[in-house]
């Protein structure tokens, strides 16, 4: 039977880490080159990381994590939550995995009553976030880097306006430029 469990940095249990940190390796392995590439670390405790996972047994199925930071933009602050690390372990794909890891994130976001939610993915995934409820926001260009000289990211932008606030200002969020900061998670 494959269960659902959710759980914060502090008490992720290290086997359960382990294979997080290993199948991201395999996911994005530009993210373990140079300096980061013996790193044991998944994401800065700076963004308040929470796991979701799938589990068969103790066995890895399907995770995502849920992030979140506050973002200035467009002259007002705003609490910004996210999904990073979003995978399936191959031999569980085709199964409805990815869909459930990604519909328990995007629930989490919305229960956290966050302003915006933001995600970045591959332009090929647009369809599927769509069908869970993100928009993409393809006329926005987020921009990565330090302040003074960003540069744009190349994934595709999706959000979410779960909160009245952040309903209010998703005119805001469109057809811009938009300094997410050092690097989107």
């Amino acid at each position: 039977m494959v269960r659902q469990c959710i759980y914060p940095k502090r008490v992720l249990p290290a086997a359960l880490q382990l294979q997080i940190l290993s199948s991201l390796r395999q996911s994005w392995p530009n993210g373990s080159i140079g300096p980061a590439q013996m790193r044991e670390w998944m994401l800065h405790q700076e963004h308040h990381p929470i796991h979701i996972v799938l589990l068969q047994g103790s066995l890895l199925i399907s995770h995502t994590t849920v992030v979140w930071k506050y973002l200035c933009h467009a002259g007002e602050t705003y609490q910004v939550y996210g999904l990073s690390g979003v995978f399936t372990h191959p031999a569980w794909r085709g199964q409805g995995h990815g869909s459930r890891i990604v519909e328990a994130g995007t629930a989490f976001i919305a229960a956290a009553w966050a302003d915006v939610g933001m995600l970045w993915c591959a332009p090929s995934l647009q369809d599927f976030y769509m069908r869970r409820g993100w928009l993409a926001m393809d006329t926005t260009t987020t921009l990565i880097g330090p302040a003074a000289a960003p540069r744009p990211c190349p994934l595709l932008l999706m959000m979410l306006f779960p909160s009245p606030a952040g309903r209010a200002a998703r005119h805001l969020f469109e057809n811009c430029a938009l300094w997410f900061g050092e690097q989107v998670w």
